[in-house]
């Protein structure tokens, strides 16, 4: 029960200082929205939805992933 309870408290801490460290980011980048939108990225999509920014995390995560597949795509072509 004790080892059950301290992941529980390790997961709820990381989770509170996500919240507090983004919330700084915001505070300190209040003039750079797009820079704060950027820091999204960077959270679990679990993370995000505690920060309220979960569509700005999708987006950057999805335009992630479009890239990597056309470096691959590209990389692909020019070895033939």
């Amino acid at each position: 029960m004790f080892i059950i309870c301290n992941v529980y408290f390790v997961q709820h801490l990381m989770v509170m200082m996500c919240l507090q460290l983004y919330r700084e980011v915001q505070k300190l980048l209040s003039s750079y929205p797009d820079l704060v939108g950027q820091f999204a990225a960077f959270l679990q999509p679990g993370q995000a939805v505690d920060c309220n920014c979960l569509m700005d995390n999708l987006l950057y995560t999805r335009a992630d992933k479009c890239i990597l597949a056309l470096q691959v795509n590209f990389l692909n072509s020019v070895e033939c």
